[in-house]
């Protein structure tokens, strides 16, 4: 893989061959979904883009370095996962979770997202709250940008000790809990809202936490400190409260119905579909007829996934990396391609990638687009990727400022 590392010092022009929908105002670059730019960089920071004709003759200003990037590449804004869990390893998930993480795992493991083409991500959450420490070492290192949500909240004696740590008795509860993950600085709430899938027993899942007025009570005490809430839930009656509720985000969301992918729809509520969990799982078991149960529970999630894309559902890509199977190193290609054989094309893939992820994330001023005035987080992809998405196998280059 080919690195451009960019100082602020540098005055550059990156000549690539870019996709159209990913470049701010593409309306005023001819062409179909493709377009050669001239795109110059000062101080880090993208300050200008001019649609050229002939790259070899084009000619920088004065005192402008040139950097062409091979015609058989895409340059596309580099990652963003929506759903990751720093605190696990990608071998043993949960299970390995005896106590708060080693800052040299963490940063391997920021620097191994880094190396797929992440440029930021938000983490789901554990008892050690992993991620308000990651975000000290990746502002250090230059790492991924690190979204925080802290510990989950989850009432107590159902799944979630893992994510939360000490769960909810009341919602006086809930109130401590958000003002102390406030303080702390997280810019996002977990909330779990029902239990894990069972890959033995397609569409059961575990108990609900919370009421739907409950999950109301939540979500709005929530947004009142700021923080969005992305919430853990499986089960077509568990999304229906969530979307109800108000949430900003559904997690995994396994078992949905058309009727509630529309509801989702409607209501602007964004949808993680985690997808790379489940194909792992595969694998791993021991049992044939449970592979075969899992088979069938991923490929009626991955049709949900198209047709929520078809009805207008905005979808980000969120990894659940670290969980068993779904490790740091090709995590991300794992879901992309899944979206791909769940038959969506490879624009959409990539702009799920980018624009729709900076935008859960809460991060469109700075990520996800090709924009004037955001740093230089940037990737080159083989352009085989525009035919099938299957054909990724990781970023041919990467343009960071540092």
């Amino acid at each position: 893989m080919r690195r451009y590392p960019i100082s602020s010092k540098d005055k550059l022009v990156v000549i690539a061959n870019v996709l159209k929908p990913l470049l701010q105002d593409s309306r005023r670059f001819y062409g179909n979904s493709k377009c050669t730019a001239a795109l110059y960089i000062k101080a880090g920071r993208l300050c200008e883009i001019q649609q050229i004709i002939d790259p070899w003759t084009y000619t920088a200003p004065e005192g402008w370095e040139v950097i062409r990037i091979p015609a058989q590449w895409l340059l596309v804004p580099a990652f963003v996962d929506c759903h990751v869990h720093l605190a696990l390893d990608g071998i043993s998930g949960f299970k390995g979770l005896h106590g708060p993480v080693d800052d040299g795992a963490i940063a391997e493991r920021l620097r191994q997202a880094a190396d797929g083409g992440i440029t930021a991500l938000r983490d789901g959450g554990d008892r050690y709250e992993t991620s308000f420490k990651a975000r000290l070492i990746s502002e250090i290192n230059d790492y991924p940008r690190v979204i925080c949500t802290g510990r989950a909240i989850f009432r107590k004696g159902l799944y979630g000790t893992n994510l939360g740590g000490e769960g909810i008795e009341s919602m006086d509860d809930v109130e401590k809990r958000l003002l102390q993950l406030k303080e702390k600085g997280a810019e996002q709430i977990k909330v779990v809202l029902s239990g894990l899938i069972s890959f033995s027993n397609p569409g059961k899942v575990g108990p609900l936490h919370f009421s739907v007025d409950e999950m109301k009570t939540i979500t709005v005490r929530a947004k009142e400190y700021g923080l969005p809430v992305m919430v853990h839930v499986n089960s077509d009656q568990a999304v229906r409260i969530a979307v109800e509720a108000g949430v900003s985000t559904v997690e995994h969301g396994f078992f949905l119905s058309a009727e509630t992918l529309q509801l989702m729809a409607d209501n602007n509520v964004g949808w993680i579909p985690t997808a790379a969990p489940a194909a792992a799982a595969i694998s791993q078991t021991k049992s044939r007829k449970e592979a075969v149960s899992i088979k069938k529970i991923l490929e009626q999630h991955l049709n949900m996934i198209k047709l929520g894309h078809e009805m207008g559902v905005i979808i980000g890509i969120g990894t659940d990396t670290g969980s068993p199977g779904v490790d740091w190193n090709n995590g991300y290609r794992q879901e992309m391609k899944l979206f791909a054989r769940a038959g969506l094309s490879s624009l959409d893939i990539l702009m799920m990638a980018s624009i729709n992820g900076a935008g859960f994330l809460g991060l469109k001023k700075e990520r996800g687009l090709i924009s004037i005035g955001q740093k230089a987080h940037w990737l080159c992809l083989e352009q085989d990727i525009l035919s099938n998405m299957e054909n990724f196998n990781g970023p041919a280059g990467i343009i960071l400022p540092h």
